[in-house]
């Protein structure tokens, strides 16, 4: 039999990859428009860099200091664009308001 073309098996993978990968892109793209949503993500981002590499980590633009179990020196509280997050002392977890 003389197969010209595609299986349809093989055009929904295509598709799904691609539909996957454009789904991720735009969740992406409307995280990282609202400052303070980046900036979480930068935190969490920098703190399991800090966990899994176990070494110390700052966020400069915040002044945010994490020692090399992840943990922040100091308790603090941000104001972005009027959203107010907390950064409890200890193991670093966040309240967003």
């Amino acid at each position: 039999m003389n197969e010209k073309g595609f299986s349809l098996l093989s055009m929904l993978l295509v598709l799904m990859v691609l539909t996957s990968l454009s789904l991720l892109t735009i969740k992406r793209a409307i995280f990282l428009e609202d400052k303070h949503l980046s900036m979480i993500n930068d935190y969490f981002d920098m703190q399991i860099e800090s966990l899994t590499k176990k070494q110390r980590n700052s966020m400069n633009d915040y002044n945010i200091h994490f020692n090399k179990s992840g943990r922040v020196n100091q308790a603090r509280s941000i104001d972005i664009n009027g959203h107010h997050i907390i950064i409890h002392l200890g193991n670093g977890y966040l309240t967003y308001e």
